[in-house]
């Protein structure tokens, strides 16, 4: 299947810190792809050399067939690349549509186009348009991550990649969010998800890599592969 995304032999480098080390990976056109590993390993690095927040030392990054090397985050969300970074991070002060029209107004997106956006977040989470008059700082942690995966969603990405979205969330509120992932894929998104729990990864996954220390240690089939060979990476 065609690669949407690609990375090719990835080397992300802090000083004499090496951070990950001849890194490949593929996320298919329309497919849900998994990065696990344990703390440390450098799964929020890869995320962000991928997304262009930070330089890589060598390699490649291919996007719809183009090498997309060396361009700044700004540029690849315009062409279709969105991160979502753990940890939430909304414009507190400001209300939920304030958060969600930023986007939009930096594609100087036309009405239209930001009406069916909102129409499609709304549809997805409902709760935000209860909100949406609501100060972000004022939100649960759960309408926080809702906002920011739509706020992403408003940029019209092609490929997500979403960082650790369970992360300090209540069960009950982990279920909503993961419940959105498959309708997310049907809507024609691809998506690269980082994230500690593994029973989440399969149960939304089609392809899952597992990193330590800065190198892929497995890729493979996510229905191929059980989660007691996955806690064992871990433990490797």
């Amino acid at each position: 299947m065609r690669a949407i995304l690609e990375a090719r032999n990835l080397r992300l480098q802090y000083g004499e810190v090496i951070a990950a080390n001849d890194v490949s990976l593929s996320i298919p056109a329309g497919e849900s792809v998994a990065l696990i590993g344990p703390n440390g390993a450098g799964k929020t690095t890869l995320l962000k050399a991928l997304s262009g927040v930070i330089p890589i030392s060598s390699g490649h990054i291919k996007y719809l067939d183009e090498d997309v090397t060396g361009k700044p985050s700004h540029v690849l969300s315009r062409m279709g690349i969105s991160l979502i970074p753990e940890g939430r991070l909304p414009f507190a002060s400001m209300t939920v549509m304030e958060n969600l029209l930023l986007p939009a107004y930096s594609l100087r997106a036309t009405k239209q186009e930001i009406d069916e956006r909102l129409a499609l977040i709304y549809g997805l989470f409902p709760r935000l348009k209860e909100r949406s008059k609501q100060k972000a700082g004022s939100l649960s942690g759960g309408e926080q991550q809702m906002m920011v995966i739509s706020r992403a969603l408003m940029m019209r990405p092609k490929v997500l990649l979403i960082d650790e979205p369970s992360l300090g969330l209540a069960p009950i509120v982990v279920e909503q969010i993961y419940e959105v992932i498959p309708k997310l894929l049907a809507s024609g998104l691809s998506i690269l998800l980082v994230e500690q729990s593994i029973d989440l990864v399969l149960s939304v996954c089609s392809y899952v890599y597992v990193i330590r220390e800065g190198r892929i240690i497995h890729s493979g089939d996510a229905k191929s592969i059980t989660k007691t060979d996955l806690a064992n990476y871990y433990l490797r």
